[in-house]
């Protein structure tokens, strides 16, 4: 039954019902299914995803409102954020901790449950004082994953995902152009030469998360160059988003979070149109530093 009241919540857009859903389902598990976990990512991304934008309105635009009455706002906006944000890591956490004992859970689970971690605590950051706890955790959660990722193929779009996240928290939350950059860069070429015997859909999402983590380093570096002109007074300052899971809110952003966003949707644009007639595929050309 909790199965088809957390289908009928997404169906109807009712997010937070579907986060509760999915937490009374996976706390009376010591693990969940591809589906379930597809599921729990959506429910709590979503809902989550919708208070990040309403902070980022309120924040954005010169409202002629009552500051006391706009600060209260955004502190129950914040608040909701919070919860949302530690339930879903109370979750992956408590999966993780009780697969010690059952040791079933797959590399590519685990891998998802930590980037979890590292993602819910990288939203809280974002509307929490500088030098939060949650920063740190975000990096130790990311860091943790990464390093059971490379037992993983390069081209799997649960690592490819993690690269992606983890490029745009060093980039956003800690300033580290040079390390984002890096992590990018390495992700991408790294699946670029691993695409040889991907089935079709595996194909379509690896190539859907290359695409935004091409696009972000081809954004990064403009805007470097950018700022770089900047400070020689060539320049006016112009705004760019990054692109993928960032904390910008881009119509992307939100493709890459989790595997049920990227096979729910049956098309998706190749980074390469044509294919090479052994593979069925072809591989992007690697990017240079």
């Amino acid at each position: 039954q909790t199965h088809a009241q957390t289908q009928l919540a997404e169906i109807t857009n009712r997010f937070d019902d579907m986060a509760k859903y999915m937490k009374q389902l996976c706390s009376a598990k010591t693990s969940i299914t591809l589906l379930e976990r597809n599921l729990l990512s959506i429910a709590y991304k979503s809902a989550v995803d919708s208070r990040r934008s309403s902070m980022r309105k309120l924040r954005r635009r010169n409202l002629d409102v009552d500051s006391t009455a706009l600060k209260s706002f955004e502190d129950v906006i914040r608040k909701e954020i919070v919860t949302l944000c530690s339930e879903a890591i109370s979750i992956a956490r408590d999966l993780v901790e009780k697969d010690k004992e059952e040791s079933s859970m797959s590399a590519i689970e685990r891998i998802f449950l930590i980037k979890m971690v590292g993602d819910y605590n990288r939203y809280m950051g974002e509307f929490l004082p500088k030098g939060h706890p949650c920063v740190n955790a975000a990096l130790q959660a990311y860091s943790n994953a990464m390093k059971a990722a490379e037992g993983i193929r390069p081209s799997n779009a649960t690592r490819l995902g993690l690269a992606l996240n983890f490029s745009v928290f060093h980039l956003e939350v800690l300033n580290n152009f040079k390390e984002a950059c890096t992590i990018a860069e390495e992700a991408y070429n790294s699946a670029g030469e691993d695409l040889e015997g991907l089935s079709e859909k595996e194909y379509r999402n690896t190539s859907m998360i290359m695409e935004l983590i091409g696009d972000n380093i081809a954004l990064w570096k403009e805007r470097d160059n950018k700022e770089g002109k900047r400070k020689d007074g060539n320049l006016k300052n112009e705004g760019t988003s990054t692109k993928g899971d960032g904390s910008s809110n881009t119509p992307r952003e939100q493709r890459a979070s989790s595997d049920i966003m990227m096979h729910s949707s049956p098309q998706r644009k190749k980074l390469v149109r044509h294919s090479s007639s052994d593979s069925g595929s072809s591989t992007p050309p690697p990017i240079r530093s």
